[in-house]
């Protein structure tokens, strides 16, 4: 990729991270169903690489696969139970680590 396509893409991330706590906090909705919206567009954001890498992807090990899964599963905890339970500040601030 080019270093201005970078550069763009990067600052439209940074963007939308910023705002995402701020919308979060304006939602009325049960944080379990922002988290399902949240991982379903993460995943159709992911799914063009997922075609294009499909080959490098089936040299991924079982073992692996199961590693992504525990870590996917904790992650989603995680954005289940801490959305309601905290201020947007800080919750910001541990999302962008």
């Amino acid at each position: 990729m080019k270093p201005k396509t970078i550069n763009v893409l990067l600052i439209i991330t940074i963007i939308c991270i910023s705002l995402s706590a701020i919308f979060v906090k304006l939602s009325d909705a049960p944080s379990t169903i922002m988290v399902m919206y949240r991982m379903f567009l993460g995943c159709l954001l992911l799914l063009p690489f997922v075609f294009k890498y499909r080959k490098t992807l089936r040299l991924i090990k079982r073992k692996e696969w199961m590693a992504i899964m525990f870590a996917g599963i904790f992650l989603a905890g995680h954005f289940g139970s801490g959305l309601n339970h905290s201020i947007i500040r800080p919750s910001q601030v541990l999302h962008s680590y």
